[in-house]
């Protein structure tokens, strides 16, 4: 499985990008901003691209961001 190369510099944007968005998606997947602090995004950040958007909220926010 080819798993695509994200620098970190893009996944911080990214990031910031999907914060923005969870605000327009709906009650329970924004949601996701309560459930996920800051700290457990950027911990994600260091993880291998398919394993950063294994949960749910970030897969909403990464379809969405881009």
């Amino acid at each position: 499985m080819h798993v695509a190369h994200v620098s970190f510099h893009d996944v911080l944007m990214l990031t910031t990008k999907a914060q923005q968005t969870l605000h327009e998606i709906t009650a329970d997947q924004a949601g996701c901003e309560q459930r996920y602090s800051n700290a457990e995004r950027l911990v994600c950040a260091n993880q291998p691209f398919a394993v950063r958007y294994t949960r749910h909220c970030f897969q909403v926010a990464y379809r969405n961001a881009i």
